[in-house]
């Protein structure tokens, strides 16, 4: 037996090229080509059918194949399998929106409200917890698009540090919350980034 699969996975691959150049193509019209090519049957054919008779018999044969409709029930079956996947994947679809909305609806609740520190000071002294500052960094990023993203900061020194700035931006005017709305249609966090959330947060 060999020690690896390279030649079904090789027949796989010319399948797929094979579908790409004739894309009507059938599975049972494909393995008739293989099968023509890998038995030399053309030249089995020309030394064999040497009578009217053997080709009528090969018609006749080929007729009866075609009234079995194997490749319409292939087709079928495989229909009734795709559909019932695409059912699953569009209800895990539904199912992770409706989780993203709600993890959504209360991250806006708890921001609206929150009453953020806005003494650079008094949070270098007192920062509170990683859950305090995650949920005072998600109020700034609302309107400061300078917030890096939460993947990158990673400790508590650096969100701690990332608040301090995003203070800093919003007390020196570098930044304005009426610009909240815009910057959350635009430059806000991803879905990506909305299921990396903390837990706690959610």
């Amino acid at each position: 037996m060999p020690a690896t699969n390279d030649a079904n996975e090789g027949a796989l691959g010319e399948y797929r090229v094979a579908k790409r150049r004739w894309p009507n193509l059938t599975l049972a019209q494909y393995n008739s080509r293989k099968m023509y090519a890998k038995n030399n049957t053309g030249a089995y054919i020309i030394q064999a059918f040497d009578t009217p008779e053997k080709y009528a018999f090969l018609r006749k044969a080929a007729r009866e194949w075609n009234k079995r409709e194997s490749e319409q029930k292939r087709l079928e079956k495989q229909g009734f399998v795709d559909q019932e996947l695409g059912n699953t994947n569009k209800t895990r679809r539904v199912e992770k929106k409706k989780k993203r909305d709600d993890a959504k609806a209360l991250l806006d609740a708890r921001l609206g409200a929150l009453k953020p520190n806005l003494d650079p000071d008094q949070l270098a002294k007192s920062p509170g917890t990683v859950k305090d500052i995650d949920l005072q960094l998600e109020w700034h990023r609302r309107f400061d698009p300078h917030i890096p993203k939460k993947t990158i900061l990673k400790r508590k020194a650096e969100k701690l540090d990332a608040l301090i700035e995003a203070v800093n931006r919003l007390n020196n005017g570098e930044v304005k919350i009426a610009e909240a709305e815009e910057v959350s249609e635009n430059g806000g966090d991803t879905e990506e980034d909305v299921d990396d959330e903390d837990p706690e947060l959610k």
